[in-house]
């Protein structure tokens, strides 16, 4: 069993979420819906983009998770996401910083959630 302090608040919320639970079935059974409905982005490899509301996704992986701000744009640019702004992973690991490798998984993340979903995003 793994230790609470541990675990990100938001990996802990997600995992116990009676909500997440309802959305990761309907990604199974209904993809293409829930890629372009859904506040939650599963990838194949268990991390998750969690729609946060107005201005924030969190990115979810193991135990970790990062809170990535963003803006509304024109409509010709759609949303400005800022990845650079990002340097600590959430508490309880806000002393473990993102390396490029992670920083560079996490933008292939975002433009592959905003991709499925036909919007327009700017990386910055």
């Amino acid at each position: 069993m793994e230790k609470l302090s541990s675990i990100s608040k938001l990996v802990a919320e997600y995992r116990t979420s009676v909500f997440a639970r309802i959305w990761r079935r309907l990604w199974k059974w209904f993809p293409s819906f829930s890629s372009r409905h859904s506040p939650f982005f599963l990838f194949e490899d268990g991390t998750v983009l969690w729609n946060q509301g107005l201005g924030q996704l969190a990115f979810l992986k193991g135990d970790r998770s990062v809170t990535i701000g963003w803006d509304f744009a024109d409509r010709s640019i759609g949303r400005i996401v800022y990845v650079t702004a990002v340097r600590h992973w959430d508490p309880p690991h806000n002393t473990e910083q993102l390396t490029d490798s992670e920083r560079m998984q996490l933008t292939d993340r975002l433009r592959e959630r905003f991709e499925a979903r036909n919007e327009r995003i700017v990386i910055r």
